[in-house]
């Protein structure tokens, strides 16, 4: 069984200790630690991905901004997500490169793999050697 606390015990315990009373933290330190959350909210992170395109769904589950992807789904249904300034409803909305998602006060840029390899080519837009075909 739980037992209640008592109301004088529940009221002396909001009061300060008594005029002598020093809050934990001071009002520089409070300014620091707001500072330093405001740093941290706008991290911008670079999703490097090696096909032409990442739906947001899959970006925020990619970067681990979303658990899963029904969390994902609330998330950008729910409005909270914005792609490139504008908030975005689409689930699979396609991403490119140079294009960026922000999402829990972080941003998410899609950019191509910093390994130096080039991305695959489409194979429907690759060049095709002019070579004549065996059988002609």
């Amino acid at each position: 069984m739980v037992r209640k606390a008592r109301p004088q015990a529940r009221e002396a315990a909001r009061k300060p200790a008594g005029p002598g009373h020093q809050p934990l933290i001071d009002k520089t330190e409070r300014q620091t630690i707001s500072n330093n959350k405001k740093r941290v909210m706008h991290m911008k992170q670079q999703i490097s991905i090696d096909t032409p395109f990442i739906r947001l769904c899959d970006l925020l589950k990619y970067s681990g901004a979303a658990e899963t992807g029904g969390q994902a789904k609330l998330v950008i249904q729910s409005g909270e997500v914005l792609v490139n300034g504008e908030v975005c409803t689409m689930r699979g909305k396609k991403l490119y490169h140079g294009d960026v998602a922000a999402y829990g006060g972080a941003e998410y840029e899609v950019c191509a793999p910093s390994s130096g390899s080039p991305a695959p080519e489409d194979p429907d837009t690759a060049a095709q050697p002019n070579t004549p075909h065996a059988g002609t």
